[in-house]
């Protein structure tokens, strides 16, 4: 399975039922174990269809229902012989469906689209796919003053090198209609590094702390941080301990 049918035996995937069994569902769910991204998208699927079963359940039965359902043996005249307690039934389950489909319609699915886990894998196929520099300069300064003028990114202490890495250029990205900076770091015989940023408010879910968290995120390294308002990812071949390194001046 690729990753979009992968998505969808997930999204299929009901907790607690015969699903579980299902041997697409298992190799989905181990798969899922290995992938932050999918691992991610899983928890928010199982979060929003825990709180519909909870709202659900919350609907309250008319007082007297159950005893009348037992009681009830009279036949409503002009209804084709139904039998009255089978009328109160369907009664019941009509309005659990309108209250499913109000949540549905009133709470839908979560943006999954929007989430940190798919902005970090999106940045790290940018980086390892190759994408197009809008300012080449060795100049911090400079790169400070282009993304300023051009995305409106500010408040970025932008180093002008990395330990064993120079400053090459920047890029401008857009995320969800917001504007995401690119700076890459490189030198010719070492790997290229690249440090990602965007404003806090635009991922809600990214971790809010200033100590670096890690995750290897398609075979490459990745560190991210929140600092003055504003979500760091730092990508690259190195070690997530090199990474930490870089990360102390790159914030």
């Amino acid at each position: 399975m690729n990753r979009q049918e992968l998505g969808e035996v997930l999204l299929r995937y009901r907790p607690r039922t015969a699903d579980g069994e299902r041997p697409e569902v298992q190799a989905a769910l181990e798969l899922s174990r290995q992938d932050p991204e999918l691992e991610s998208c899983l928890q928010e699927h199982l979060a929003f269809n825990a709180a519909v079963r909870r709202s659900l359940r919350s609907i309250q039965a008319p007082p007297g229902l159950v005893g009348q359902i037992v009681s009830e043996r009279v036949v409503a005249p002009g209804l084709g012989g139904v039998p009255r307690r089978l009328i109160l039934a369907g009664c019941v389950v009509a309005v659990a469906l309108v209250m499913f489909l109000g949540l549905q319609f009133w709470w839908p699915p979560p943006n999954v689209e929007g989430t940190f886990a798919n902005f970090r894998s999106r940045m790290v196929r940018t980086a390892r796919r190759g994408y197009a520099m809008d300012l080449e300069s060795h100049s911090a300064p400079e790169v400070r003053q282009f993304l300023r003028d051009q995305a409106g990114i500010e408040d970025w202490d932008l180093p002008a090198e990395l330990p064993d890495r120079q400053l090459l250029g920047c890029a401008i990205l857009k995320w969800q209609n917001q504007p995401a900076g690119l700076v890459c770091y490189g030198r010719s015989d070492q790997p290229d590094l690249w440090l990602f940023t965007i404003a806090g408010t635009a991922l809600p879910d990214a971790p809010t702390t200033e100590e670096p968290r890690a995750a290897e995120i398609n075979r490459m390294n990745t560190l991210v941080w929140t600092k003055n308002g504003r979500t760091y990812l730092l990508v690259g071949e190195d070690s997530p301990e090199a990474l930490r390194r870089y990360a102390g001046q790159a914030g």
